[in-house]
């Protein structure tokens, strides 16, 4: 009898020293931001997250356990087969998930959770960003990481589980009472404790290195409380202010503004082009993009824009809809939801405008066509393109679909909204033969030098369109707005602090074309703002209603309260004209702000309104 509770501690504690191995495999592979940690907090890492770690090992005890009771009335060569069984699948997943992980966060900061799986239905584009992986080392580590945890799983689990066939009924049924007891006991490291509320990440943040904290997550535990928990779909995890009149009142406020603006357009009815920016961070102005900086000269530009999200499936939305990220989830995911949204090409079809959408990959990248179809008359896609001119790992690369665009918008086509959304400048930063032979950029490192001097044959490629453009006899009446779909955290965090840095979602904006008044050309805007205010701003200069875009401002317009929020895997950035601060749900705490260039605690006024417009924002997508 006493075999099966040694069989699972044993099997509890192997599980335990795995999640240990685990941790210290990351830290190991973000060995520079490990070295740029405190030793405590590298410590830290361990002790706080040894209750997630515990709830998980729990978890996978559970069926052995189960099947250990059975094991008690029936033969135990059959429980011998399926534990083994059992824990070799187990293993594989976990190690698979615990190898995904170390490149998941190298690309995008966050542990791996369920956001992947919003991918799944175009795994061309997962092919895609992989490639930049280094995919070998990524193998190496899972064979041996597999191999080693195998071989130690052998060696601390062998089923030396004894025959009860000669035990009484009595025996048997005390010992299935024990084993019974033993495996509802389980509940307790499952949910953390004897607490009155269950474990959750924040119980592993405990200090104020974001890195520090990300690293003591149980990656495993991570990823299927995100798969299971769906929670988020029916309730609001931000909410703060219980008095929804009260918050709703607070939100006006955020967007009060008067109907005055500068008239900064010849006309209202002008031809309207938008280029959304593959990952253009403002980090990069100047260092990779020469043209746009002369085209900055001729253009009215605002240099204190935020994007609303990380990751292009919101900036889209963002900039087409006027509509904020929300942590966790994508409104584009949802058809039912992205539809009730406003949308610019609805608005523009209303007055008799020509509208299309040019992507040179995938329509279907996280059901975004089905959010295109909404929106434009034409929605032009990977497909659309002959098989000589899919010339890269996402399809075509932007100097094919920028003229592609200028082909289909002869001289006797206008009025018409076309967006153009740019793919060279996303991983794996593939650019065409004669842009590969580079001088590394200085300062950076090898990938870093890659993403930027893709960015440096999207600034070309934009650059050719542009001059295409003007020789068209509709610029003069056109105007074409420059804006990134979201920044980017390259070039790379110099310390463990940096993680969802205000500057890593800093972005250009800019409107140029015939059309701008030559008044405006030149002008530089310091006013803060989101990409969702480009939706309003152009529409207020059309003189069209921008009643339906709620999360939108107009920044030419007198703004009282500038500000801007954008949103990451469960926190927000907020910054205003005064403050700026990051705020961590799952920490339920301030990680970083600043007052000026000097380091402060935000004013809980200033905390709760932003955390109230999460709580709104939120609360919208739910009822949409």
């Amino acid at each position: 009898m006493k075999s099966r509770f040694y069989f699972l501690l044993r099997y509890f504690s192997f599980w335990l020293l795995y999640f240990i191995g685990a941790r210290s495999l990351f830290l190991v592979y973000h060995n520079r931001l490990s070295l740029e940690t405190s030793l405590a907090d590298v410590w830290g890492t361990f002790g706080y997250g040894l209750r997630l770690d515990a709830s998980f090992a729990a978890y996978l005890t559970l069926l052995p356990s189960l099947l250990a009771t059975a094991s008690v009335w029936l033969p135990t060569k059959p429980f011998r087969k399926l534990t083994t069984g059992y824990n070799v699948f187990v293993l594989f997943l976990c190690t698979t998930l615990v190898v995904i992980d170390l490149e998941i966060f190298a690309a995008w900061g966050i542990r791996l959770d369920a956001t992947p799986l919003m991918y799944l239905t175009t795994p061309s584009e997962i092919f895609a960003s992989a490639y930049s992986s280094p995919l070998l080392l990524l193998l190496v580590l899972f064979i041996g990481s597999f191999s080693f945890w195998f071989w130690v799983q052998e060696l601390l689990l062998k089923l030396k589980i004894a025959n009860l066939d000669d035990y009484s009924i009595k025996q048997k049924v005390t010992y299935t009472f024990f084993l019974i007891l033993l495996t509802a006991s389980l509940i307790i490291p499952i949910r953390g404790g004897l607490q009155s509320l269950p474990i959750n990440q924040s119980s592993a943040y405990f200090s104020k290195s974001i890195f520090a904290n990300k690293a003591a997550i149980n990656v495993c535990w991570n990823f299927f409380h995100a798969v299971t928990e769906r929670s988020y779909d029916k309730q609001n995890p931000y909410v703060v202010e219980t008095d929804t009149q009260k918050n709703a009142k607070k939100f006006r406020a955020l967007y009060t503004q008067t109907t005055q603006q500068e008239q900064i357009l010849t006309t209202t009815r002008p031809n309207v082009i938008i280029i959304i920016w593959e990952s253009l961070t403002s980090k990069l102005l100047g260092k990779a993009t020469p043209n746009l900086m002369k085209t900055m000269a001729e253009s009215y530009y605002w240099d204190n824009i935020y994007a609303t999200g990380s990751r292009s499936d919101k900036g889209i939305v963002g900039v087409l809809s006027g509509y904020p990220a929300q942590p966790q989830k994508s409104i584009i995911i949802y058809p039912n939801k992205s539809r009730k949204m406003p949308l610019l090409g609805k608005d523009m079809r209303k007055i008799d405008y020509k509208t299309a959408f040019y992507y040179g990959g995938e329509l279907e990248f996280v059901n975004m066509k089905s959010y295109l179809f909404e929106c434009f008359d034409a929605v032009y896609g990977i497909d659309n393109f002959a098989a000589k001119d899919r010339n890269s790992k996402w399809g075509a690369h932007d100097h094919v679909v920028l003229n592609r665009l200028l082909d289909d918008t002869p001289n006797d086509s206008p009025p018409f909204f076309k967006t153009i959304f740019t793919l060279s400048s996303h991983e794996p930063f593939e650019v065409p033969e004669v842009f590969k032979n580079f001088t590394e950029f200085e300062g950076f490192t090898e990938k870093e030098s890659l993403f930027a001097n893709s960015h440096r044959y999207s600034d070309w490629a934009v650059a050719q369109f542009l001059e295409k453009a003007k020789q068209k006899t509709w610029w003069d009446n056109t105007v074409i707005l420059i804006v990134a779909d979201h920044g980017h955290h390259f070039p790379a965090y110099k310390n463990p602090e940096d993680y969802f840095d205000f500057e890593d979602f800093k972005i250009p904006l800019l409107i140029t074309g015939g059309a701008l008044k030559p008044e405006y050309r030149g002008k530089v805007s310091h006013q803060i703002g989101s990409q969702t205010d480009l939706a309003k701003t152009l529409l207020a200069q059309m003189a069209l209603p921008t009643q339906d875009y709620t999360f939108s401002r107009n920044l030419l317009a007198p703004n009282p309260n500038p500000f801007a929020i954008y949103a990451y895997s469960d926190g927000i950035g907020y910054i205003s004209d005064k403050e700026r601060f990051i705020f961590d749900n799952n920490a339920k705490q301030v990680i970083k702000s600043f007052e000026g260039n000097q380091r402060s605690i935000p004013s809980d006024s200033l905390l709760k309104v932003a955390r109230s417009h999460l709580q709104w924002t939120f609360q919208d997508f739910l009822d949409k």
